[in-house]
């Protein structure tokens, strides 16, 4: 099997018996990816800035969520699930004390606490949640806006991914 390039090193594929395209170059390998790019001066493949900058992303995506989850991990699934649940019934309990509210309510039952104590607990939490998960999420976004304005392989390797929990 021959294995070939056009000139500006992308892969052709790979010929055996049959002639490959006019100004084809051969090359000892297939690459390791679709987008890898023949590099003639080393001799090797090199990988597209597509694919480096996906795997960036990903690093970039992994690490915010493991700033998020970090501060979930004091609390089970399913009470994170219940969060937008228990903001929504404590807002409407600040603006009608008879508002239907029967999570925070029973809550607050089982708990042995003022209803009115609940809610402000809740939306303080809520408030510290939105706050540094703010902070998370802007850090995350001002990386990938880093990404995408990255030209080169080197500008994605010297992208320092580092998520910094606020305080």
């Amino acid at each position: 099997m021959h294995y070939f390039v056009d000139e500006a090193g992308r892969y052709l594929g790979a010929f055996d018996g049959v002639e490959p395209p006019d100004g084809a170059t051969e090359v000892p390998d297939a690459p390791g990816h679709a987008h890898d790019v023949w590099d003639a001066h080393t001799g090797e493949w090199e990988v597209s800035l597509s694919d480096l900058k996906g795997a960036k992303l990903a690093e970039i995506n992994a690490a915010c969520d493991a700033a998020l989850d970090a501060f979930q991990t004091t609390y089970p699934a399913g009470e994170v699930q219940s969060w937008d649940q228990q903001v929504a019934e404590a807002q409407a309990l600040h603006a009608d004390a008879e508002a239907s509210a029967p999570l925070v309510r029973a809550i607050a039952a089982a708990r042995g606490l003022d209803l009115a104590e609940l809610c402000v607990r809740i939306t303080a939490n809520a408030t510290a949640w939105a706050t540094m998960a703010g902070q998370v999420i802007g850090q995350r976004q001002a990386l990938e806006d880093q990404l995408e304005a990255a030209a080169s392989p080197a500008d994605v390797a010297a992208l320092n991914v580092n998520i910094i929990m606020p305080d």
